[in-house]
């Protein structure tokens, strides 16, 4: 009845996970909801891989924003914290670069 009550009525959700939760563990995997963009908090120096090869260091001002694409934790870097990945489109190209979660606010 669950099920129907869910399609028909729309009364439940389809998984019970509450509203603000950031993470879910599932069959001993955790999962991590991702914010559609962040901005950044401070001015910060990250490396960025160039879509079509190679890194170089740039600066990126604060509250700058970008589009989040996927995230990871870093377990050699920034004691095991978040690192959320993003894509940017610069004056010489796209890149993907990724910013730790101390460095910057998700917007939900």
């Amino acid at each position: 009845m669950m099920e129907l009550s869910h399609l028909l009525l729309n009364k439940l959700k389809w998984f019970n996970v509450a509203d603000n939760a950031d993470k879910l563990t599932v069959n001993g995997r955790s999962l991590y909801a991702l914010p559609s963009k962040i901005k950044v908090n401070k001015n910060v120096v990250t490396d960025i891989m160039s879509v079509e090869g190679g890194y170089y260091s740039y600066t990126f001002s604060r509250d700058q924003v970008f589009n989040v694409i996927g995230a990871y934790k870093s377990i050699y870097h920034d004691n095991g914290k978040k690192r959320y990945i993003v894509s940017y489109s610069g004056p010489s190209g796209n890149y993907i670069l990724s910013f730790s979660e101390s460095d910057c606010t998700p917007i939900w």
